[in-house]
């Protein structure tokens, strides 16, 4: 997402491969978005909208307006919140276990 400086308004960034939120919704690249669940949004207030996008529920209902090639569109769904697949490690630590079971064992 990205904001047209001039016009202030919401764009989707065209190009660039849209994470699940996005393709659920159905939203392309060169949307603008103009509101979300009946509150409209520009520069002005994008901040209101990332603040309030973060207490958004998986599953939950969303209604986002848009303007799509001069038309205007409304997209209801539900909200996929994206998430990022990463390998990593978990430290363990088992040295009270190993104490007890070598204790227990005499």
């Amino acid at each position: 997402m990205t904001v047209n400086q001039e016009t202030k308004e919401i764009v989707i960034l065209p190009g660039i491969e849209l994470n699940a939120f996005y393709t659920t919704l159905g939203l392309k690249g060169g949307d603008i978005v103009t509101e979300v669940d009946g509150k409209p949004y520009n520069l002005d207030n994008i901040y209101d909208l990332v603040m309030g996008s973060q207490n958004w529920k998986e599953n939950g209902d969303i209604t986002v307006k848009i303007k799509r090639d001069g038309k205007e569109q409304v997209l209801k769904g539900k909200i996929k919140l994206p998430y990022v697949e990463e390998t990593g490690y978990i430290a363990t630590d088992n040295t009270k276990q190993k104490l007890r079971e070598a204790w227990l064992k005499g």
